[in-house]
């Protein structure tokens, strides 16, 4: 027990940072600590820092059932092949117990015991690390990790980026969640630009949300509550007019992130969303012919819009999905205004048997009322409308034209003031106006004023034009009557 206690602790000294490990002293420390039996402490040895000499231990150390120290011991080492190896084998043994001294951890129904998730976990970290473990024995262990371990396995993916994607897929069968995650790390990190890559991400996307659903490829064409994703008021408009996505429209969100949902079906849908916003390689036809039969019509709007085809995103958004707002948001964010009444011949006649919807062109009406022409709306007006729909749909043309007209009139006479207010203005001015000839002449000295300075005295009723007088004779008036006043002096030039 001394002998024990002292190589306890110095195993403890020698976790210390800045420990000098050396080889002979780090191999007969393990031969020790097996001498003793203490299969804890050379589990927690092997995976720090040591410089044990593995060729001289590992007889001993599979001899004593500590494969997985021996594995851990062989990756510190740089050797990921006769690791990998070790771990491989020590997972795909059900059943067994990994250490011959630790039977607390064998595995159970519930799922991989902490003994195997720890060599999964061991064979994970040297796949990821591309110094230690080259690709290709990234691909001979894959298709085992991917079993035993799918999201470790993910994991490598994620971080190996020197892994080729056609090395890589064959590996991912269709039709399972690893291969399309493998699929939108691609996409997100920029490793593929290929269309089919955008393309199978797209419908592998598809697959798993109807598989996840349990959707009928027939399809559901109606949605048992067909209420607005964002539960109506403003929020389609604000966001479109924020210059937001559609997929942001759908979602009723600004950031449709689907890292942000516990949800797993709705993360799912986020993820195509998100996909079909963000991506323009995805080949058109084949995804929107994916999504024709299917209930996921919020995605079939965002497709259709990447296709260009706002027809039938009016048509997903207003008839199929009933939400009137953000069709009004759409129509005003993309189309021009010369297109939006299509959208009201959309609700008024929706065809493929469907009712009418009265309610939604009254909204539209209200809503896009400025842009629509009266005429034509009435035009456009069905002889099977009733009339107690038709007076709420053109009781707003009707009160815009009245406004319009109002504000026109009202416009016309403040131009009409401002014109005569301009013109009085002008008389005023022609009033005080005094011409000077070669034969005006001073009315006190009877010189002629030429290009002197003179001063005009203000006209009296009974004369036509003001009374002008040279700066001279002014000046004695002036001295002569100092209060005099009320007129003008004016400087002009020398007449030719």
């Amino acid at each position: 027990m001394v002998v024990f206690a002292i190589l306890c602790g110095f195993l403890q000294a020698r976790q210390l940072p800045g420990t000098i490990t050396l080889d002979g002293v780090d191999s007969l420390l393990l031969h020790l600590l097996l001498d003793l039996g203490a299969t804890t402490q050379v589990n927690a040895f092997a995976s720090i820092p040591n410089a044990v000499h593995v060729e001289a231990v590992a007889q001993r150390l599979e001899a004593a059932g500590l494969r997985h120290a021996l594995a851990t011991l062989w990756a510190s080492k740089g050797e990921a092949g006769p690791a990998l190896t070790i771990w491989r084998e020590l997972a795909e043994t059900a059943g067994d117990s990994i250490d011959s001294g630790d039977r607390a951890g064998s595995a159970s129904a519930s799922g991989p015991s902490h003994q195997q998730r720890e060599v999964i976990e061991g064979a994970a970290a040297l796949l990821k690390d591309s110094a230690l473990c080259p690709s290709h024995l990234v691909l001979t262990h894959l298709p085992w990790l991917l079993v035993q371990g799918p999201a470790s396995a993910h994991a490598v993916l994620v971080a190996r980026e020197d892994l080729k994607p056609d090395d890589i897929l064959p590996f991912l069968p269709r039709g399972q969640d690893a291969r399309w995650r493998y699929l939108e790390l691609l996409v997100a990190t920029g490793r593929s630009s290929d269309p089919a890559v955008h393309t199978e991400l797209a419908l592998a996307l598809i697959d798993a949300i109807i598989r996840g659903r349990k959707l009928s490829p027939e399809g559901e064409h109606q949605r048992a509550q067909a209420v607005p994703t964002h539960c109506g008021g403003p929020v389609p408009m604000h966001l479109m007019r924020s210059g937001l996505s559609v997929a942001a429209l759908v979602s009723g969100r600004a950031d449709p992130n689907p890292e942000a949902t516990p949800d797993p079906a709705l993360a799912l849908r986020l993820s195509l969303r998100r996909h079909l916003q963000g991506s323009r390689l995805w080949d058109r036809s084949q995804v929107r012919d994916a999504l024709s039969d299917t209930a996921l019509h919020e995605e079939a709007a965002v497709a259709a819009a990447g296709a260009g085809d706002h027809d039938a995103v009016l048509r997903v958004l207003g008839i199929t999905l009933g939400d009137v707002e953000g069709a009004v948001a759409y129509a005003s964010a993309v189309l021009p205004p010369e297109e939006h009444p299509k959208l009201l011949q959309m609700m008024l006649m929706p065809g493929k048997g469907e009712a009418p919807r009265w309610d939604a062109a009254v909204h539209i009406v209200a809503a896009l009322g400025t842009s629509l022409n009266a005429v034509e709306v009435v035009d456009s007006l069905p002889d099977v409308m009733p009339v107690e729909a038709a007076l709420p749909l053109l009781a707003p043309l009707v009160r815009d034209k009245l406004h319009r007209r109002r504000s026109g009139q009202l416009l016309s006479g403040l131009r009409r003031s401002q014109l005569a207010a301009r013109c009085a203005v002008r008389a005023k001015a022609e009033q005080g106006q005094v011409v000077v000839d070669v034969g005006r002449a001073c009315l006190d000295c009877h010189l002629r004023i030429g290009g002197k300075v003179f001063v005009a005295e203000p006209r009296a009723d009974d004369e036509s034009e003001p009374r002008v007088v040279c700066l001279n004779c002014w000046n004695r008036r002036e001295v002569q009557a100092p209060n005099g006043g009320g007129a003008q002096a004016h400087e002009v030039g020398t007449l030719d």
